[in-house]
């Protein structure tokens, strides 16, 4: 009998022995000696791959993963790629991602894997084909991240630092998730949340003030966001570029009182106030006289 057969090979002339008489009466001889000697290597090759996966779960921690994906991606090249790929070149550091990083709501949490890439392989990240999802309402969903991150959910109102801005990062992606496959709950929760962020923009962000008062459009910004967002690292990052690019031709509501004087002087606003003796339009007194 050859003894370098392949463990494999060797299950694979058991499993024809008892399944066809015929041609296990042919390897007939060897069964003994399958039994005796190539059987206990069977059992000791998987007896060493298990404890080869007990080493590897322990040396194996996220920063090394990482960057082995970075290492490949840096080697190979490829010019896109998604878990198939890793799963294919890092099968142990797919393993670990399975087993280790996992959303709230099941499954890779591929968002903390890419989010952590060098820069330019982010871009290249192709994300799983989501199909249209039907609506639907699920607060059990939603409570179990909010849950997790109840003492931090402060961070959408200010963000003290880098790791508050990170731990605002991963709830609105974790809601933005849950919302993309069709949870109309989570996506009135991430609106409602991120309406505080925006608020203070706003108040502090020359880039995001010119907002102020455009409500609808701010909502309808928002909702674009969450329905279109991928794999492009920070979602609120995400959400203040698409405020600031889209701003930019909105021309600034400038609030007054009618109450307040003109030129410091005692005339006040409101005095210049009247109807338009032909058209009936209320206009301010300048265009009376322009017209008149």
């Amino acid at each position: 009998m050859n003894k370098s057969l392949h463990p494999q090979t060797i299950k694979f002339l058991l499993f024809l022995h008892d399944v066809f008489p015929v041609v296990g009466n042919v390897i007939l001889p060897w069964r003994e000696t399958i039994s005796a000697g190539i059987c206990g290597r069977i059992r000791r090759f998987y007896i060493d791959r298990r404890l080869y996966r007990q080493d590897e779960a322990n040396t194996v921690n996220f920063d090394s993963a990482v960057k082995t994906i970075n290492e490949l991606l840096m080697k190979n090249q490829p010019n896109t790629f998604n878990s198939s790929w890793i799963r294919e070149y890092a099968p142990h550091i797919y393993r670990f991602f399975q087993k280790n990083v996992r959303r709230e709501s099941g499954g890779i949490d591929w968002d903390r894997i890419t989010r952590a890439l060098d820069r330019k392989f982010q871009r290249k990240w192709i994300p799983s084909r989501r199909n249209g999802n039907k609506k639907y309402r699920s607060k059990a969903e939603v409570k179990i991240i909010l849950r997790k991150y109840d003492d931090k959910l402060y961070t959408f109102l200010t963000p003290a630092d880098k790791d508050n801005n990170s731990i605002r990062d991963n709830i609105s992606i974790a809601l933005v998730r849950i919302a993309q496959k069709g949870n109309s709950t989570a996506r009135q929760e991430i609106i409602k949340l991120v309406r505080f962020s925006i608020d203070e923009w706003i108040e502090h962000n020359p880039k995001i003030s010119r907002w102020k008062g455009y409500e609808d459009l701010i909502q309808k910004q928002i909702e674009d966001c969450v329905r279109c967002y991928r794999y492009s690292g920070s979602f609120m990052g995400y959400l203040f570029k698409t405020l600031e690019y889209a701003g930019r031709g909105l021309k600034p509501i400038i609030a007054y009182s009618l109450d307040d004087p003109i030129c410091s002087g005692h005339k006040k606003r409101i005095d210049t106030i009247a109807q338009h003796p032909e058209t009936g339009e209320i206009v301010m007194g300048s265009r009376i006289m322009s017209n008149s």
